[in-house]
């Protein structure tokens, strides 16, 4: 669970005001999508590159391989080690790791 403490201080002419506001999310995307769904696929995209990048870092191969391996463009390979991740869907994504993890 997520949890964020904001204090804000408000100087003002007169004894100064600190309120405190307590966030928790569960998923935060729940806060930055439209919907639940939309949230949940942002969330899925999110684990989904999350674990395309280990593979890739730890890897250690170039770009130009991981675009080979990935039979995208360097291009798109880029964008994926960039963590574009509006760019990928869910489908997308889960294509990429099953390549990744062929011998």
């Amino acid at each position: 669970m997520l949890k964020n403490n904001c204090v804000n201080f408000m100087p003002t002419n007169g004894p100064s005001i600190i309120y405190t506001m307590k966030l928790e999310y569960n998923n935060i995307f729940e806060v930055t999508a439209g919907n639940i769904e939309d949230a949940a696929n942002d969330k899925l995209r999110s684990d989904l590159m999350v674990e395309l990048h280990k593979q890739i870092d730890f890897s250690g191969i170039p770009i130009k391989r991981v675009a080979h391996k990935l039979g995208v463009t360097f291009s798109t390979a880029k964008s994926l080690t960039r963590g574009e991740i509006e760019t990928f869907s869910v489908s997308e994504l889960t294509t990429f790791i099953e390549r990744l993890c062929k011998p």
